[in-house]
């Protein structure tokens, strides 16, 4: 691994910029790849594989406000990581590394790390769903329909003190990243979700075309038959697949030093 850093302090250190570029490769890694029953064993530990990973951050320090008795400190931080597999195994182009009974998460040898995979619509060249002639959207397995790894993330962090009392918050961000909700594709099938309330009463059209004729879908359906076409414990995974993007208050605290003239006779140099 390397990495490339610049740290600049300006205007008596009121505004401080910190950059860094890191690359990393990482080899040998620790896998477990099933074996033939005749062996005895189910499975075996190998050493194997080549992760590449390289990303940027950048932290921005700042006081706009310095009086004597008022201060507030900002700090906004940002960072975006890519890792892509470069070599798994001779015996293995895909490994995976976790999931649900509708999607699993897969290292694939010559792509970005954390693909999902699982049940994607059918389309024709021009994007469409493709329709059967039941008026339901027709589905294919093992396809990539997304991928877990966020396309950054960042925080701004914000302090405002007076005199002895202070307040502070931290903002948590992260942009991009889809996450699959099993709960959801269950309680779908169930009619237990809020979602399928829709179209309960006059039906719905799945927009599409069919896949006989090219022409626009205008076949009626039930919610509840597409709904336990498409969810369950065998759903499909482009219908529950979210992005996961949000903008969290992770953290707020009101915070007061208790002077030091209170502690004088004490063996305690300060409280907050």
């Amino acid at each position: 691994s390397w990495e490339a850093g610049l740290d600049m302090r300006m205007f008596q250190g009121r505004i401080g910029l910190d950059f860094t570029y890191y690359k990393t490769e990482t080899t040998n890694q620790i896998m477990n790849i099933p074996v033939s029953a005749s062996t005895g064993y189910i499975n075996k530990l190998i050493n194997a594989g080549k992760m590449s990973s390289h990303g940027v951050e950048i932290m921005l320090n700042g006081t706009p406000i310095r009086m004597q008795d008022w201060q507030w400190d900002l700090t906004l931080n940002w960072g975006m990581s890519t890792s892509r597999c470069e070599e798994l195994h001779p015996d293995i182009k895909r490994f995976e590394l976790g999931g649900t009974s509708i999607g699993t998460v897969v290292v694939r040898e010559g792509e970005k790390f954390g693909d999902i995979i699982g049940k994607a619509y059918k389309r024709n060249e021009a994007g469409e769903v493709l329709v059967d002639d039941r008026g339901l959207p027709l589905y294919e397995s093992d396809r990539i329909v997304g991928n877990m790894m966020p396309d950054w993330t960042g925080s701004i962090q914000s302090t405002l003190r007076w005199k002895d009392l202070s307040f502070s918050m931290l903002i948590d961000v992260k942009q991009g990243g889809d996450v699959i909700s099993m709960t959801d594709a269950i309680a779908c099938a169930s009619g237990n979700s809020t979602r399928t309330l829709a179209y309960r009463d006059g039906g719905m059209v799945v927009r599409g075309v069919n896949v006989n004729t090219g022409i626009a879908n205008a076949k009626e359906i039930s919610a509840q038959d597409f709904y336990e076409e498409v969810g369950g414990a065998g759903g499909v995974t482009e219908e529950f697949l979210y992005d996961g993007s949000y903008v969290k208050m992770r953290e707020m605290s009101l915070g007061w030093n208790i002077p030091k003239r209170w502690l004088l006779k004490t063996p305690l140099q300060s409280i907050k």
